[in-house]
């Protein structure tokens, strides 16, 4: 696709400034040094593959401000494209408070016929030093208008499609911080700023976890692998992770042959990346029992909590379980719960 608009903004918080202040900025010419830096940020952000969103629109009107400025810069003649690229800018100023450092936003458009691609970037202010070698000597000069392009600070979203009512409604987005237990800092980007949603919904996303957990664990025979997967699934329950992914859990939890078998169980390749709220009450209602078969044909169903407690397995050439504790219930069934 062709690069055929971009404009830059200084941005600084202004969320609870009365009146807010005014980014600084606007339209960028185009140079070939410029279409290398936007194409090589492309690459290394791989937006195909993160973070799946939808935008939070009237299911009748589509309407959605966020949505609404960047198609307006996507398709719109100059004038209204600067203006809806200000109004951009003015709503991330608006959108930060005194937790997030003044950035540069870049916004830019690339378009192959009838279809567009606008990504919206930012990259925090940073600094730097220069050495300057003069007659007296050297000496070092401190660059404070630098903004980093490889921080795990940036942030960046991708919008694609026609000037149609059904395009420009889902993106994807780069955000390191969208899994952060403080709610503010999780929802800034996507929520405040792009007025996006989750594409996977929390309490969805928690059952797919659920069931890639328990599909992993019943597929494999291998002792290791389920001690792994079951170590796992407590260390969630008592994370205080606000948001994750499959490919969190597979990094943070889970190493070498049961890693792998974990992502392989996931719908997709999309739903590997994507991002939702953990929901550990449905965690916990999806997994809530360990079932373990002994050799005389009992089943014995253990509740998550009481492994290790009143349910013992002792490890050696045979493995033994254990349980002791008061009889309050008995039941007959016709087979196993």
């Amino acid at each position: 696709m062709d690069l055929f608009r971009v404009n830059a903004y200084s941005v600084s918080p202004s969320r609870r400034e009365d009146p807010p202040l005014e980014p600084e900025g606007g339209a960028i010419a185009i140079t070939p040094n410029l279409r290398q830096v936007i194409d090589d940020n492309l690459k290394s952000a791989s937006l195909n593959k993160r973070t799946s969103v939808n935008f939070q629109v009237d299911t009748k009107t589509r309407t959605n401000e966020t949505r609404d400025s960047i198609m307006s810069y996507a398709f719109d003649k100059a004038a209204a494209a600067q203006k809806a690229a200000k109004t951009l800018a003015r709503r991330l100023s608006a959108a930060m408070d005194l937790r997030s450092d003044p950035c540069l936003l870049v916004i830019a458009a690339l378009r192959q016929d009838d279809m567009r691609d606008v990504t919206l970037w930012t990259f925090p202010r940073d600094e730097a030093f220069r050495l300057h070698r003069g007659r007296s000597g050297p000496s070092i000069e401190v660059l404070t208008d630098i903004f980093s392009q490889s921080s795990n600070l940036r942030k960046a979203a991708s919008f694609q499609g026609k000037k149609l009512r059904n395009h420009f409604l889902s993106g994807r987005v780069l955000d390191f911080q969208s899994s952060s237990s403080s709610r503010e800092v999780a929802d800034f980007w996507i929520s405040r700023f792009l007025e996006c949603r989750l594409g996977i919904l929390g309490d969805a996303g928690t059952r797919m976890l659920s069931r890639i957990f328990q599909e992993s664990f019943e597929v494999t025979s291998d002792l290791e692998e389920k001690e792994a997967l079951f170590g796992a699934i407590m260390a969630l329950r008592h994370s205080p992770q606000a948001r994750l992914s499959l490919q969190d859990v597979a990094e943070n939890y889970l190493d070498g042959s049961v890693r792998e078998r974990f992502i392989s169980s996931a719908p997709n390749p999309e739903s590997v990346t994507s991002v939702f709220d953990f929901k550990r009450e449905v965690f916990d209602s999806s997994l809530q029992f360990r079932i373990y078969q002994l050799e005389t044909g009992v089943f014995v169903s253990a509740p998550l909590t009481e492994i290790g407690l009143s349910v013992q397995v002792s490890e050696g050439e045979r493995r033994v379980l254990s349980c002791e504790g008061e009889i309050v219930d008995e039941r007959l069934r016709r087979r196993h719960a």
